[in-house]
């Protein structure tokens, strides 16, 4: 009964500094840009994440087209859904002013896809983060794309051609802390 008791204390006290520290939770929006490859787009990524033990977080994304040749001055006629989202584990070690990211995420796809939704592809991404302040930051990263199930090569509306096939992109993006 007392083994119980010290368990039970030391979830509670793990779980309640990971829930008031500084920076636990953050929303995101990415732009990624394929390296030399032609099967992805330039897309738009929104996503959150939960940050526990310090370092470590839990990592989600949903991924947008962008459609250019609007009236703004950015040019954008429109951000319409692609079809992807990933979530994933990662880890977040500060280095001083900024911080090293490192992630494992896996794609899914979304309810647009021809033979609905499955595993995508998985995917690493290794970059930095730059806080300016306590409520916003920069990210700069390399994600690669890898392990295409057999369905997303087979599915003709993402143009994987094989399985085995590496996508490099790189992104660039702004963190909002939430707290």
């Amino acid at each position: 009964m007392k083994k119980r008791i010290i368990v039970i204390g030391f979830i509670l006290i793990v779980i309640s500094t990971s829930v008031f520290a500084r920076k636990t939770f953050t929303i995101s929006t990415d732009y990624n840009i394929p390296i030399s490859n032609e099967t992805v787009d330039q897309n738009l990524s929104f996503g959150a994440d939960y940050r526990f033990w310090g370092i470590f977080q839990f990592i989600g994304n949903m991924y947008t087209s962008v459609v250019y040749g609007g009236d703004n001055i950015l040019n954008i006629k429109r951000i319409e859904p692609l079809g992807l989202f990933s979530f994933g584990i990662g880890i977040k070690i500060p280095l001083g002013g900024f911080y090293l990211a490192l992630d494992y995420e896996k794609f899914y796809t979304g309810t647009t896809a021809k033979t609905g939704i499955y595993d995508f592809c998985d995917s690493v991404k290794a970059g930095i983060n730059i806080d300016l302040s306590s409520t916003f930051g920069f990210e700069f990263y390399n994600r690669r794309l890898f392990n295409f199930s057999e369905k997303a090569v087979s599915d003709g509306g993402y143009r994987i051609s094989k399985s085995d096939g590496i996508i490099w992109l790189l992104g660039v993006g702004v963190n909002f802390h939430i707290f």
